[in-house]
């Protein structure tokens, strides 16, 4: 990828994920703040925070109160160590100053079969994978990670709103280019993105997913990705999470 032509016909996916990997891994082959230039966000989403159905804890609130009562006592799900759901549970911890276990799974499934059984008390997730379960009334979305409420559950409260304190996680896609790409190059790109993002059907398809189709301008995306690379670099040394 690195040495793929700077002509705009060669582009990379970058995602939350992207900038975790700075922190998370010993050998990152590339650096994405250098090593390539932003085009445009594609899309962003929120995770959700789900307990069983008939739950002691049907609002964050009381999950909170009661991982306060009872320090280590609550279980948190989520998939696997240094996912963005993961990181996501460890800043919850920290911003609501509570002590609760968090447990890793290999996948969503895992982890909603966890919750359902009573494995654990809560799950983090993203929106897709809840929908269902949460259609169904087998789990209860008590929160949502982002810094306003999603308009998929506009009557379920953020985690800040919760009273879990100052807490955001959101995951975002995105469009790099190799460094070198030519500035009009970029231009012509963003362009498009914001066109072809614009579109209702698009927009809609999106949503139903749980993404938020979104473009933005260059500055705005390389922006986020460098504030969630200390962001997230900061929870990882925190939660002591060795690196891979």
């Amino acid at each position: 990828m690195l040495s793929a032509p700077a002509d705009g016909y060669t582009l990379a996916l970058f995602s939350n994920g992207t900038a975790i990997s700075v922190s998370l891994f010993k050998n990152l082959t590339f650096n994405p703040v250098t090593d390539f230039v932003p085009v445009s966000s594609m899309g962003y989403f929120d995770f959700i925070f789900v307990t069983q159905a008939g739950s002691p804890y049907p609002t964050l609130a009381e999950f909170i109160k009661a991982a306060k009562q009872k320090p280590g006592a609550l279980n948190v799900g989520t998939i696997n160590v240094g996912s963005t759901q993961n990181l996501a549970a460890q800043l919850f911890k920290s911003t609501a100053g509570i002590d609760v276990t968090i447990v890793p799974f290999r996948s969503s499934p895992e982890v909603l079969i966890a919750l359902l059984r009573g494995d654990i008390q809560m799950a983090i997730e993203n929106y897709s994978a809840v929908q269902s379960h949460i259609a169904d009334k087998a789990a209860i979305a008590v929160s949502t990670s982002g810094p306003v409420r999603t308009t998929l559950l506009p009557d379920v409260p953020t985690v800040k709103e919760a009273g879990g304190g100052d807490f955001e996680a959101r995951s975002w896609n995105a469009i790099f280019a190799p460094k070198g790409t030519p500035p009009e190059v970029i231009r012509t790109l963003n362009a498009a993105l914001r066109e072809v993002l614009d579109m209702p059907d698009l927009k809609k398809r999106a949503l139903d997913l749980g993404i938020e189709a979104k473009a933005s301008s260059p500055d705005e995306i390389l922006d986020r990705l460098k504030a969630d690379i200390g962001k997230w670099a900061e929870v990882i040394e925190r939660a002591g999470i060795a690196k891979q």
